[in-house]
Formats: structure tokens, C-alpha cells, sequence
């Protein structure tokens, strides 16, 4: 290997994207905390539930950073960080063994739950695994197609908060689905972060995201709107939820980190939003952590 080559594992835990798992840990936590707010002691499951949302989350990156290499969206123009498959630390074929090594893990995971909340598990596990795939893979790739904020917001958001307290509880909850907005319009606003910054080499490739379809002001737009979604629904499950303790206000503690990002979207371009893709995850995970805390006072 090249000199300034990372060394394997390094290589690894840079392909795997480590600040985007906070996506995927915050919305178990606010699923098992409905959970625990409705009595009901989340035991193996949540554990379960766990491993899954993070197999899924790596999957999707794995998937990813293949699959834009492949197509031309990953190049040496690339304005993020260095992909894996773009330097050449890993070929397509490395990236496929692990792929499906995650898979497996992903499905053990989703079996283990089945046995203990029913085949609908089974069902979720494999839409959302298919639908991993589909996000940059297939014929008709979701995120090349402006479908990938749509992707995030229902698979880490309200797929991931209402199936986990399902899978705790056994019930759909409405708590559930009005805290899983609020953690699908922060997952969201991560993705956007990512489509302004790489509107251009996106273009290039054919890659149609919504930035680059309605252009820089929409996506300027859109995560602002995402950020006042997601503290208007907090604002909203404590209106029409009166069951839920006043402590899951303390999620209005991340608003000035959501207008500390929001003013970057507005100010900066290009490499000067690479900070602000980890600021978006930690503003989300926080939220998330404090409105879940909240529910278990």
C-alpha cells in the first residue's frame, strides 16, 4: 500500500461511517423509552432491535460507498471524505464480502425478533433490507432518483421508533409515530447536508437528488424546514399526548445547535459543510437522547 494509506482496520472503520450510527442508536432508544413509558421492560429485544438498526445503517454505507464508485458519483472531485472504493483501499469485491456479512448479522438479528414479536418482524427486516439495497443499487436506485430523503425518514425514523417499541410492547403506539417523526426529520436533515455539498459531482453523475433536481435554495430550504418540523412535532406530541411527562421538552435543549447548523447551511459551501454532516447527527442523537430520557422520569 501507498505510504499515506491507512492501515486495514482504520481503512474498515472509515468505510463504515461511524458518526452516522448516532442515526441509527437514537431512534432504538426512543422506541424502547415509549416502551418504557408504557411498562413494559424492553429486555433481549431492544438489544436485538439494536443490532439490526446498526446492520442496517452499515449496510447502507457499505452499499453506498460501492455502489457510487461503480456509477461515477465518487470521484477524485469528491468534495467529503475519502471513500474507501474511490482511493482504492478496497475493491468492489471486499466491499461485497462484507456486505453480506452484515446481511447475515442483519437477518439473525431479525429472526431472533420474529421468534419473539411474530413474522410481521420478518417483514419489516426484509423491506428494509431490500430496501438498503435499492438506495443506491437496482434499477431504479432511490437515491439517485430524489427518493432518498423519503428512504430516510421512514426507515430511521418511523420504521425504526414504532417497530422497536412493537417489538418491546407488542403494540403500535401513536407515541411512538409522533417521536419517530421527530427522529426522521433530523436523519433527514443529515442526508441534506450531504446532497447540498455534493450537488455538483451528484449532477455529474446522474445522480438525481432533490438539491439537485429543485436546486441549492430548495436544499437550503429543506433543512431548515426539517429543523422546525422536528421541534414543532415535539411540540405537538405533548399537546395531544397528555400521558407523556413535561421532562420530554428538555429535546428543545438542541435548538440552538439545529440553528448553529441551519446558519452554516445558509454561509458555507462545499468542504466548509463537512463538520456540520457530524453536527446534524450529534444535534439529532441528543434530541433524541433527551426527549427519551424525558419519557423514562
Amino acid at each position: 500500500m501507498a505510504e499515506n494509506t491507512p492501515s486495514r482496520p482504520v481503512i474498515w472503520w472509515k468505510t463504515i461511517r461511524p458518526a452516522t450510527l448516532l442515526a441509527a442508536f437514537g431512534p432504538v432508544w426512543l422506541g424502547t423509552a415509549v416502551a418504557l413509558h408504557s411498562g413494559v421492560q424492553p429486555g433481549i429485544a431492544a438489544a436485538l432491535a439494536l443490532v439490526c438498526a446498526v446492520c442496517i445503517q452499515v449496510l447502507v454505507n457499505l452499499h453506498n460507498d460501492k455502489e457510487d464508485f461503480l456509477r461515477g458519483a465518487d470521484t477524485d472531485q469528491r468534495l467529503g471524505e475519502a471513500r474507501a472504493a474511490q482511493k482504492g483501499w478496497l475493491t468492489p469485491n471486499d466491499l461485497n464480502r462484507a456486505i453480506w456479512f452484515v446481511a447475515g448479522v442483519a437477518t439473525v438479528g431479525a429472526l431472533g425478533l420474529t421468534l419473539l414479536a411474530g413474522p410481521i418482524v420478518l417483514g419489516i427486516g426484509l423491506v428494509s433490507m431490500l430496501s438498503a439495497f435499492a438506495y443506491t443499487g437496482g434499477p431504479f436506485p432511490l437515491a439517485y432518483n430524489g427518493l432518498g430523503d423519503v428512504f430516510v425518514f421512514l426507515f430511521f425514523g418511523l420504521i425504526a421508533v414504532t417497530g422497536t417499541t412493537f417489538v418491546i410492547t407488542g403494540e403500535w403506539l401513536q407515541s411512538a409515530a409522533l417521536v419517530g417523526a421527530i427522529a426522521g426529520f433530523q436523519a433527514t436533515a443529515i442526508l441534506v447536508v450531504n446532497n447540498i455539498r455534493d450537488a455538483r459531482t451528484d449532477e455529474l453523475a446522474g445522480k438525481r437528488t432533490v438539491v439537485v433536481r429543485w436546486g441549492h435554495r430548495f436544499g437550503q430550504w429543506e433543512y431548515t424546514a426539517l429543523h422546525i418540523a422536528t421541534y414543532a412535532t415535539l411540540a405537538f406530541t405533548l399537546f395531544v399526548d397528555l400521558s407523556l411527562p413535561l421532562a420530554c421538552s428538555l429535546g428543545f435543549l438542541t435548538v440552538p445547535l439545529a440553528i448553529q447548523g441551519t446558519r452554516a447551511i445558509w454561509t458555507k459551501t462545499g468542504t466548509e459543510l463537512n463538520p456540520y454532516l457530524g453536527q446534524t447527527a450529534k444535534t439529532g442523537f441528543l434530541t433524541s437522547m433527551l426527549v427519551g430520557g424525558g419519557l423514562c422520569l
